[in-house]
């Protein structure tokens, strides 16, 4: 996935504007790893999806079904045969 400079380009802005706040939301991610969550996912109203490579062992499958099973408004999809940066091929859908 990193040798192609097209989804290379795409890592790099999507990290750029998930970092553009601060480095507390990495920290809060691995916080929710490891322990219970201190929110409530079903308060969230806005449509949230969801992408996951069936294959992917960083973030499995059924990690984002668990999401989809609590969030109030969200879509799963999952792309068959991919990793974990998979998905990012259809970044045109994305």
């Amino acid at each position: 996935m990193l040798a192609d400079p097209r989804l290379r380009r795409h890592i790099f802005v999507m990290l750029s504007e998930g970092l553009r706040q601060g480095f507390s939301g990495i920290g809060r991610d691995n916080v929710a790893w490891v322990g219970p969550w201190d929110i409530d996912l079903k308060l969230a109203q806005r449509p949230v999806d969801l992408w996951y490579g069936e294959k992917d062992s960083m973030m499995p499958v059924e990690h984002g079904q668990w999401l989809a099973d609590h969030l109030t408004n969200a879509h799963l999809a999952v792309y068959s045969g991919e990793g974990h940066l998979g998905p990012m091929r259809d970044w045109g859908e994305i």
